[in-house]
């Protein structure tokens, strides 16, 4: 089994293109490269995981925040970033087990905007 990395996927926000101004969560899933969960207490123990986000904009630079697990939810981690103005974010998530090393790094793009577009759906009658 081989589990040389750390799988990253974002739970949170469900569409990273358009997220509205204000406190928006964030929450990834971490996995052991071979998809075996992490787990508070486990053999990979999520308590000592290291997950941060580096949220960078070009109006104001770089903020670092710090994603805890989430002690019910095997593999989840959380946290929020308060977006103050619209426009794009790059925000690179990254995890670390200091026990083990291992160690792995997701990039998203976030979309701040001051009022989500209502999707419409197609009527059919």
């Amino acid at each position: 089994m081989e589990c040389a990395h750390l799988n990253i996927s974002l739970l949170e926000p469900k569409d990273p293109d358009t997220v509205p101004l204000g406190e928006a969560p964030l929450a990834v899933m971490v996995t052991l490269g071979c998809g075996c969960p992490v787990t508070a207490g486990g053999r990979w123990d999520s308590r000592r995981f290291q997950v941060h986000a580096l949220i960078e904009t070009e109006a104001d630079g770089c903020d670092k925040i710090q994603l805890m697990p989430v002690l019910k939810r095997p593999s989840e981690f959380r946290g929020s970033v308060e977006l103050r103005s619209p426009g794009r974010r790059r925000v690179s998530i990254e995890a670390y087990d200091p026990e083990t090393g291992l160690a792995g790094r997701l990039a998203i793009e976030l979309v701040a905007v001051t009022s989500p577009a209502i999707r419409k759906t197609p009527c059919s009658f």
